[in-house]
């Protein structure tokens, strides 16, 4: 997918993604393993539960460049935090921008809004309510919701502030049916948990000390593939 703007300023990072499979071990261990890290890691912020809606087109076209490993490619989604996943409280429309192994993420906050009530039509008109972009909106014309995920998620920040991480949990996936106010098939995945380290290019040498510590190796994970791969024939 082509998306021809760039009305953003590009502050790109590194975000490595460690997945670790049911059985592999526990959260109470992984989470001694990021406390006793060398470079010292500490909680942030309090655990809080993140609700994703996934945009498409009709085609799964960000789907399909996100498997092939496009250089440039892109993920739409509306985002919010809570436990109620039939009502987005304060959402934000985030446009995940990837360029290699490096990645940045437009915000746009949204009104609030039904999720039964989301369809293509209905997103344009929130974004038009809160002024988005006409550039953005376009686009928001080729695509529609097709995945709701939700799981639970934990931060941690080093000592020296250069580096963060962040653990999920309870990652649970649901297809996108409109109208629906009970969403069906809620599927789970083999992935028990996703350790994310984040950091600013110009770190990269130094990561490898952070993530050499980790008892689990660097892999791709993407919840996004993960959910449509449970409910959607793209192959």
């Amino acid at each position: 997918m082509h998306i021809p703007f760039t009305d953003k300023k590009q502050e790109f990072r590194y975000e490595r993604k460690f997945p670790v499979k049911l059985g592999q071990l526990s959260k109470s261990e992984l989470e001694w393993e990021i406390k006793t890290n060398s470079f010292f890691f500490s909680e942030i912020y309090q655990k809080r539960q993140i609700n994703s809606i996934y945009l498409d087109t009709a085609s799964f076209e960000l789907y399909t460049d996100n498997v092939v490993g496009q250089s440039r490619r892109f993920k739409f989604r509306i985002r919010w935090y809570g436990e109620d996943i039939q009502y987005a409280t304060d959402p934000t429309l985030e446009i995940k921008v990837k360029y290699g192994l490096t990645g940045d993420k437009w915000l746009y906050p949204l009104p609030n809004f039904k999720v039964a009530d989301l369809n293509q039509k209905k997103l344009i008109q929130l974004a038009k309510e809160n002024s988005v972009a006409e550039l953005i909106v376009e686009q928001l014309h080729f695509l529609n919701p097709v995945l709701l995920n939700t799981y639970e998620r934990k931060y941690y920040l080093s000592q020296n502030k250069k580096f963060r991480v962040t653990l999920d949990d309870t990652m649970h996936f649901y297809r996108f049916i409109h109208g629906f106010d009970t969403l069906p098939n809620k599927r789970k995945s083999d992935t028990a948990f996703v350790l994310e380290l984040k950091y600013l290019p110009q770190d990269d040498a130094m990561a490898n000390g952070v993530s050499k510590q980790f008892p689990f190796r660097l892999d791709k994970y993407s919840k996004y593939i993960t959910g449509c791969d449970c409910f959607y024939d793209l192959d």
